[in-house]
């Protein structure tokens, strides 16, 4: 990604692997009777992964 800090790359791979697997887990049931707010913990993940990637929240 020419011009796109390396920093900034790695994190939004973090942050496109980490959504990725949320909705891996929701999809497949690995959170089934594990995680029972899981809205909740979506909404946490995503808002911790947009204040990592510097987005304001």
């Amino acid at each position: 990604m020419p011009g796109i800090p390396d920093d900034m790359v790695a994190r939004a791979v973090a942050a496109w692997t980490t959504l990725f697997g949320m909705v891996s887990f929701e999809l497949f049931g690995q959170f089934n009777n594990t995680i029972y707010a899981r809205d909740a913990l979506f909404d946490h993940t995503m808002t911790r992964i947009a204040v990592f990637m510097g987005i304001p929240t």
